[in-house]
């Protein structure tokens, strides 16, 4: 081995040695600071997800303590319609919802989540009040049928709490199959209760009728036609039959409407005949225009 061989022997042996040692020096140097950073990694890890994870189980019990309340104080009378249109009955969707979430747990929930936004959405615009939320806002709604007292207090809470529910299940990472079919059977609690909510319906009954400003029906107003509705009370004792103007032309025989109205169109005294018997009769003394969409276009 010649000289040049030897001290780079001797080199490597020394860093080999050196290194744990400077290592050693660097970790004892440091060690209260590496200590703190590894504690702050484990509460990150552990005590941030764990304590999600229980915050999402008490969110859980919340919810299905508010919605057995719910269960309690509001039974379902199958009888009774609520006047929200069902494309499908909410037995119906709970069986779809319950073999989807068997696949796919969380787009089951999104799916629950919508359907329960659109049910609110209809009963605003059926008892008037959805021009007068914010779009797009579930909870504005909320509060909005909660004030107007078309949603009992505790309903609303609990469909908040849904809403609370469902945004830490989706956005989170916490959430067992488990936790998410509870929120699940919670939610189609919620959405049996909003359907059996007893409302006044408005059905388009007649529409294009002809407006005359004469009570013998001899001078047509030309610039907006007569729609009769079918009115069916709350719970479905009383049925009436009233004429609103309107300009609109979407109106089809059969389809539930929302009670929506153009203000800044104004008609006076006007008569019509009775599409049924033929019979002149008064249509209204003063009157804006009706504008209700389609709740099932909503």
């Amino acid at each position: 081995m010649n000289k040049a061989n030897a001290v780079a022997e001797i080199v490597k042996a020394f860093a080999s040695i050196l290194w744990p040692l400077l290592i050693a020096g660097a970790l004892y140097s440091f060690h209260d600071e590496i200590r703190g950073v590894l504690r702050r990694l484990s509460d990150l890890k552990k005590g941030k997800l764990f304590g999600q994870e229980f915050e999402l189980e008490e969110k859980l019990d919340q919810l299905r303590a508010a919605t057995q309340k719910v269960e309690n104080e509001i039974p379902v009378p199958p009888q009774l319609d609520s006047g929200l249109p069902n494309n499908g009955p909410a037995a119906a969707l709970e069986e779809q919802l319950l073999q989807e979430s068997n696949r796919a747990p969380k787009v089951a929930l999104m799916r629950l989540a919508a359907e329960l936004d659109k049910k609110i959405r209809r009963l605003l615009a059926a008892t008037g009040w959805y021009q007068n939320v914010q779009a797009g806002s579930t909870l504005s709604a909320i509060e909005a049928l909660r004030e107007q007292g078309s949603l009992p207090g505790h309903v609303s809470g609990s469909v908040k709490l849904f809403q609370q529910v469902r945004d830490r299940i989706i956005h989170g990472k916490a959430a067992s199959d488990e936790d998410i079919l509870r929120a699940i059977d919670s939610g189609i609690t919620l959405l049996k209760a909003i359907e059996s909510i007893p409302l006044e319906t408005n059905t388009v009954y007649h529409s294009g009728v002809a407006i005359y400003s004469d009570p013998n029906c001899t001078q047509l107003i030309s610039d907006c036609r007569g729609l009769i509705l079918e009115t069916i009370s709350p719970g479905g004792s009383q049925t009436m039959y009233r004429i609103f103007p309107t300009t609109r032309t979407h109106f089809e025989k059969g389809k539930r409407v929302a009670w929506e109205w153009d203000l800044s169109r104004v008609w006076g005294p006007a008569w019509y005949h009775d599409p049924e018997t033929g019979e002149g009769k008064p249509a209204w003394h003063s009157s804006g225009e009706f504008i209700g969409r389609h709740l099932d276009d909503l």
